[in-house]
């Protein structure tokens, strides 16, 4: 039952039926549950890894390379104003890569 569950479900991915396949999906995940109860994260852990892949957290890059524009452009005038900007840059960009470790962290965790 479950291997013909998954033909469908399949299909109506690939044929773009995505009514279909959004009706059918909390039926192959319970049924997933159903097989290895053990081995089938918790319906919080994927919302917290969906959450984790959707926000991009590692997004940080883009801001560092952002502060060295501004870095770059205020180098000759606004000196103060350019670093300030610049370290304030930086430090969002350090908080972004740190909670998305501390996220990778928490996924993993939990698998073998």
């Amino acid at each position: 039952m479950a291997s013909n569950a998954l033909k469908s479900w399949a299909a109506a991915y690939a044929g773009g039926d995505i009514d279909s396949f959004n009706a059918q999906t909390p039926k192959i995940v319970e049924s997933l549950r159903a097989l290895a109860p053990q081995f089938y994260p918790s319906a919080t852990s994927l919302q917290f890894e969906h959450q984790y892949m959707v926000s991009n957290p590692f997004f940080g890059l883009v801001i560092y390379f952002i502060a060295l524009i501004v870095l770059l452009f205020t180098a000759l005038w606004m000196k103060q104003t350019g670093y300030i900007a610049t370290w304030a840059l930086v430090l969002v960009g350090l908080g972004f890569e740190i909670y998305g470790f501390a996220c990778r962290i928490i996924i993993s965790a939990g698998r073998q």
